[in-house]
């Protein structure tokens, strides 16, 4: 199983990738919007890696 380091990395890796295809690849800003949404999605993904490393 892999870490959890090696998971965030992952995560981040596929959600940077995610964003430039949306924003065009290095383009300008992505608008507020996108960013609380892009936070939110982060937080919700923190709370559920930690609930399931504390069931373990």
């Amino acid at each position: 199983m892999k870490s959890t380091t090696q998971k965030r990395r992952i995560y981040w890796l596929l959600l940077t990738i995610g964003c430039a295809v949306t924003c065009g690849c290095g383009g300008p800003e992505p608008p507020p919007a996108l960013d609380d949404a892009v936070q939110q999605e982060i937080v919700e993904h923190d709370e559920m890696v930690s609930d399931q490393e504390s069931s373990m």
